[in-house]
C-alpha cells in the first residue's frame, strides 16, 4: 500500500517576498523577528498538510512556544491578522474553516504534487466551525491536471 502524504520537502520563494507590503508592514508592526516568523509558519504548512494549515487559540500557542517564545501570543494572532488583511492568506477560508492557506499556497504545492496520484476534489479539513468543505473561487484546490 502507498504511503499519503501531502507535505513538499521545499517551495519556491520569490526574491522579493521581503518587500511585498504584508511583510513589510508587520516588519514595521513586529520588527524583523515577525519575518522569520511568517518563514517558519509557511514552512509549517507545507511539511504539515502540504497546503493549510488549522490556525486556532491552541496552534497559536503552540506555534508561538516553537518559534522560541521571541513572539507572544498575542503578537503572534496579530501578524496573522496582518497578513489576512493583506491577501497573504485568506480571511473567508479562515473564517469558514478555521484554516491558514491562500491561492497561492495551493498552487505552489499542485505545481510541486502534480505527479502524485490523490483523489480529485479532496475537501479542506473540518474548521472549528465543523464545516469542512471544497474551497471555490479564490482560494482553490485542484489536482492540477
Amino acid at each position: 500500500m502507498a504511503m499519503i502524504y501531502n507535505s513538499i520537502p521545499y517551495f519556491p520563494t520569490q526574491v522579493s517576498f521581503f518587500e511585498e507590503v504584508a511583510m513589510e508592514l508587520i516588519e514595521a508592526r513586529y520588527r524583523m523577528k515577525a519575518e522569520t516568523a511568517v518563514m517558519k509558519l509557511v514552512c509549517k504548512i507545507y511539511k504539515e498538510n502540504g497546503y493549510y494549515m488549522v490556525w486556532n487559540e491552541e496552534q497559536c500557542t503552540l506555534f508561538t512556544n516553537k518559534v522560541g517564545r521571541e513572539i507572544a501570543k498575542e503578537e503572534m494572532q496579530g501578524i496573522v491578522e496582518t497578513l489576512m488583511e493583506k491577501g497573504f492568506f485568506d480571511k473567508e477560508t479562515y473564517k469558514e474553516n478555521g484554516i491558514l492557506t491562500s491561492a497561492n499556497i495551493q498552487k505552489v504545492w499542485v505545481e510541486a504534487t502534480k505527479r502524485r496520484k490523490r483523489a480529485v476534489g479532496t475537501p479542506l479539513p473540518d474548521g472549528e466551525n465543523g464545516k469542512g468543505k471544497q474551497k471555490t473561487g479564490q482560494c482553490i484546490h485542484t489536482t492540477g491536471n
